[in-house]
């Protein structure tokens, strides 16, 4: 059993080394017009590949809670592993936090914060990843979470922001995972 996934992992890191960082993606929507780009193929949010991917994407996830509807509840079994996962994304997202904002940038290296309102984001964000790292109210940092990516919008609007969604999700994982009230808890898993 262990071969074929030690062969599965061989194939994918032989797939992944010859990729160069100019096939990696920093941002998802850019400006067509913008003359850096003239070599590059841009997509917008209303071009049809992308529409296409959405409308897949929100099948799949429909798809998905329908069937979790339908098929038996499989109770949560608390094992080390499970513990030891959960934990390393606690450190491992206040790390991240806190080395972005130790750089003056918020979510992303390209998310620089300039001004007032941005240097605050910056110091929150660094707050939320000494909180995460610290395991100090690992609730409240997660809301903090929420409310960062809330003050990245307005910073920066909902295109650049939406593109980092995904601490949304890391931080309802978060806080389900560390609410105060072992009752709540168990119903929020």
């Amino acid at each position: 059993m262990t071969r074929p996934i030690l062969i599965g992992a061989l194939a994918a890191l032989a797939l992944a080394l010859p990729t160069s960082s100019a096939l990696a993606h920093v941002r998802w929507f850019t400006d067509p017009n913008d003359p850096v780009l003239a070599n590059f193929p841009t997509y917008a949010l209303s071009d049809p590949a992308v529409l296409a991917w959405i409308a897949i994407g929100v099948v799949l996830v429909s798809a998905a809670v329908l069937l979790d509807a339908r098929l038996p509840s499989i109770p949560i079994v608390n094992t080390k592993i499970r513990h030891d996962a959960m934990e390393l994304l606690r450190v491992l997202t206040g790390m991240s936090l806190l080395l972005t904002a130790y750089g003056g940038e918020l979510l992303a290296p390209h998310l620089t914060a300039y001004g007032g309102f941005g240097t605050a984001l910056v110091f929150l964000q660094a707050v939320i990843g000494i909180m995460l790292i610290a395991n100090n109210m690992v609730h409240h940092a997660a809301i903090l979470i929420v409310l960062l990516f809330l003050g990245t919008v307005v910073k920066f609007g909902l295109i650049p922001a939406f593109e980092y969604v995904n601490v949304v999700g890391i931080a309802v994982f978060l806080f389900c995972n560390h609410v105060p009230n072992e009752t709540w808890r168990a119903r929020l898993k």
